[in-house]
């Protein structure tokens, strides 16, 4: 069961999705023979198979095996757990992707109490997660014209880029990301001499990073 737990998450991230749902099922059926010895694999097996769900756009299945996981981790072990905390994170990202923001918030700040109680305040962990708010906050700002929101976004942003270069130092693409979408908030904002500062930023970093010749570099070029 681990090593098709293994393959499973393997191919997900080789976004082999059907192929590594097939090896999570493989897997949950003999956790499930074994259910009094399964533990971590279990939950492991839950919120993987919810991952490689939501990748597929099968939001349903997915909060519906990542709930499963959540209600064993929360079972299993006694205050905050990394387990835990991975749970929230993926149950806040469909609820992102399926645009139901309240409850993403919600299960987001569950996420972030479970990341600083067990990592600490700068968890590369809880850069994913400002990232993510900061989406939701521009989507949000964008929708409703509202300049709070985009303001929110920007700290946000901030916030994840300050945690990457504690952990990846001053060049890496997730900074270069940050940055471009830095320029889209700014641009949203009428602001539009800053939002070009950090299109340049994120295309200086992408042609650092790339030497000159990547599918991301070209995205940028285009925005600016």
């Amino acid at each position: 069961a681990t090593t098709y737990n293994f393959l499973a998450y393997a191919n997900t991230i080789k976004h082999d999705y059907e192929v590594a749902a097939d090896y999570f099922k493989k897997a949950n059926l003999i956790l499930q023979s074994h259910i009094e010895d399964s533990g971590d694999d279990m939950v492991f097996n839950l919120l993987t198979t919810g991952l490689c769900y939501r990748y597929m756009g099968k939001y349903q299945e997915a909060l519906e095996v990542c709930n499963k996981g959540l209600t064993l981790a929360e079972k299993l072990y006694k205050g905050a757990h990394p387990y835990k905390g991975s749970a929230n994170h993926y149950i806040a990202s469909i609820y992102k992707n399926m645009e139901e923001y309240d409850k993403a918030l919600d299960y987001y700040d569950k996420a972030i109490v479970n990341f600083k109680t067990d990592y600490g305040y700068d968890s590369p962990y809880l850069s994913s997660i400002y990232n993510d708010l900061a989406t939701i906050s521009m989507k949000i700002g964008e929708a409703l014209s509202d300049r709070k929101q985009l303001e929110d976004a920007l700290q946000y942003y901030e916030k994840g880029i300050s945690i990457d270069k504690k952990y990846y130092g001053e060049i890496h693409p997730n900074i270069a990301a940050a940055y471009s979408h830095m320029s889209s908030v700014y641009s949203l904002m009428g602001r539009f001499e800053k939002a070009f500062d950090f299109i340049e930023k994120s295309l200086t970093l992408l042609q650092k990073i790339y030497r000159g010749k990547h599918p991301n570099i070209a995205t940028v070029i285009y925005n600016k």
